[in-house]
């Protein structure tokens, strides 16, 4: 039997899938990234399979490629969906270190929120959002006056440490050991023995993760001040 107007081969020409419930075509990608957010952040990132998003979707597996190549253009792509929804600021190079605090904090929310997703920080580098991400960033920095010989390097900087938290935050005791030391091991590490006791009991609250992370970001931007103070440092150090 042929299929109808109504319907499409999908994939690899077995499957025949209907399309009324999502008109022409298979569904939006933005409805299939989104979907695989969701799941992820239900379920975690290994249950994310292109079989089990067609099921949540009610579509036949193959519709999924019609839209994205394969499982790894869909991570991107859901990276991608995280660094939009934080909004980057304009941009204004008049106060950078406003700036650059009021962005980060907002890509370390939005990525907060997706916890099961964290190990995906890295990703979408060639994505939208991503590109608009970098381009402010270095329109900020060179626009403040930073040396284009250290430009690179303070972003490497800046990022490292906004995905770098973000990331430690969303593995549980990932920045503390996961029991107290017992005595042997006490006597051998007196110094994380000690320091262990004032160490924080299981996750932090929201806020102090936010404390947490402001802090060390005004410690780095205290750095980059005196980058910009002294430009050329990268260069130097290359030379040397």
């Amino acid at each position: 039997m042929r299929p109808t107007a109504e319907d499409r081969i999908a994939g690899d020409g077995r499957h025949t899938v209907s399309t009324r419930a999502h008109g022409e075509g298979s569904p939006p990608v933005e409805d299939i990234v989104r979907a695989a957010l969701a799941l992820i952040d239900r379920d975690g990132l290994d249950a994310l399979t292109t079989r089990r998003l067609a099921g949540e979707l009610g579509i036949f597996q193959p519709v999924i490629y019609r839209r994205v190549r394969n499982r790894d253009e869909l991570l991107d792509r859901v990276a991608e969906v995280i660094v939009a929804d934080a909004g980057v600021p304009g941009v204004d190079p008049g106060d950078w270190r406003a700036w650059l605090a009021d962005c980060g904090l907002r890509l370390f929310r939005s990525w907060r929120r997706h916890p099961r997703a964290a190990p995906l920080v890295y990703r979408g580098a060639g994505t939208p959002a991503i590109l608009r991400l970098f381009d402010a960033i270095f329109a900020v920095l060179l626009g403040a006056g930073f040396d284009e010989g250290d430009v690179v390097d303070c972003v490497q900087l800046y990022l490292g440490h906004v995905f770098g938290v973000t990331f430690l935050e969303s593995v549980p005791g990932a920045t503390r050991p996961a029991q107290a030391l017992d005595v042997d091991l006490a006597a051998s590490y007196p110094h994380l023995a000690a320091m262990q006791k004032r160490l924080p009991k299981g996750a932090q609250s929201t806020a102090a993760a936010e404390r947490t992370f402001v802090d060390g970001l005004g410690v780095l931007l205290d750095g980059l001040a005196h980058r910009r103070q002294t430009p050329g440092t990268a260069t130097r150090r290359r030379r040397a």
